[in-house]
């Protein structure tokens, strides 16, 4: 009899409630209870998202179609925080970071790129 152990050889970083809660507190100082988050997995083409969300340029270096995942959340204000992600599909890796409050952008991690 043989008995095979199977282990997890992925390298994809996994993106969900417990790591918004995380990244939440992180960037903005806000505590984030997971059973608050809701988020979703969305395969878009680049035509779908729209231009005050993520700019033009920034979609033109993003691989089409983008696998985005969307992270929701509403605090004791009753602010509305989203964050979309952008994630490569074969690696796993963040490229595009847009946070908004209250339908509005106030972050993303294509502004310190413009910067330099």
């Amino acid at each position: 009899m043989s008995h095979s152990k199977k282990k997890d050889t992925s390298n994809h970083w996994l993106y969900d409630a417990t790591w918004f809660k995380e990244r939440m507190f992180n960037v903005f100082g806000e505590v984030v209870p997971t059973e608050d988050v809701s988020y979703e997995s969305v395969l878009l083409e680049r035509e779908e998202i729209d231009e005050g969300i993520i700019a033009r340029e920034d979609l033109n270096r993003l691989p089409n179609p983008l696998l985005t995942q969307t992270f929701m959340f509403v605090d004791k204000n009753a602010d509305e925080w989203l964050l979309m992600i952008v994630i490569d599909e074969h690696d796993g890796k963040l490229l595009l970071e847009t946070w908004m409050k209250n339908g509005k952008v106030i972050l993303t991690n294509q502004d310190d790129k413009k910067e330099s």
